[in-house]
């Protein structure tokens, strides 16, 4: 089944440097493949993928 959407839980924050914080990601439909990538795309911004 092919991945149709994804939600990140929580949809935004902020940390400090030096903080961590963890993220929940849910692909839809239940059935798809539920592997999701992070990837930093610059020293501010981090963006949340699925797998295609």
């Amino acid at each position: 089944m092919t991945p149709t959407g994804i939600k990140a839980t929580p949809a935004s924050m902020t940390i400090k440097v030096g903080e961590t914080a963890s993220i929940e990601a849910t692909v839809t439909p239940d059935t798809a493949p539920q592997t999701v990538t992070a990837a930093a795309n610059s020293n501010d911004i981090i963006s949340i993928g699925g797998n295609r």
